[in-house]
């Protein structure tokens, strides 16, 4: 197994062939993507790498690794599934940088110093058997855009670690 690329960020692209492409994290990854895609191609293609699944499409320019999804009972078994399935496909090319894109999914295929997890909604903060779902770490930073947004809803304080703005 060869070492990070260091040069390469991972974007877990899998929620854009789920019935999450048009709404939720599907369209939060498209967007990021496209945005990418679009402001800087040459950077996109050299820099990015997207795990897709077997099939699926690549939305821009880009390397690409691919994995797999339970096909049965995948609300139940695909954390366990893709753990194993996204650690096989990024072996021997394992980017430096991970983006992983399941807040619910408690493992990232990088170790946590390397991992950027994205809660994209406010859905954790508002059931609890989602957040208690979310692995927490100490050292992973929050990032946010803003003090604001790194509250949970009707907080005056940030959750954990200070939040990078």
């Amino acid at each position: 197994m060869t070492g990070p690329d260091r040069s390469r960020v991972g974007v877990d692209a899998t929620p854009l062939a789920t019935g999450h492409a048009i709404r939720g994290i599907g369209r939060y990854v498209g967007g990021i993507l496209d945005a990418a895609g679009t402001a800087e191609p040459d950077w996109a293609r050299t820099k990015l790498g997207l795990l897709l699944l077997k099939g699926q499409a690549a939305p821009i320019d880009a390397a690409v690794w691919r994995t797999r999804r339970s096909s049965i009972r995948p609300q139940d078994l695909d954390p366990v599934v893709s753990s194993v399935a996204d650690r096989i496909a990024l072996r021997g090319r394992r980017p430096y940088a991970w983006h992983h894109t399941d807040p619910t999914n408690p493992w990232s295929p990088l170790p946590a110093e390397r991992t950027i997890v994205t809660v994209y909604d406010l859905i954790p903060f508002r059931e609890p058997t989602v957040m208690a779902r979310i692995r927490p770490t100490d050292a992973s930073p929050i990032s946010a855009i803003s003090d604001s947004s790194a509250r949970p809803p009707g907080s005056s304080r940030s959750p954990g670690p200070q939040p990078r703005t």
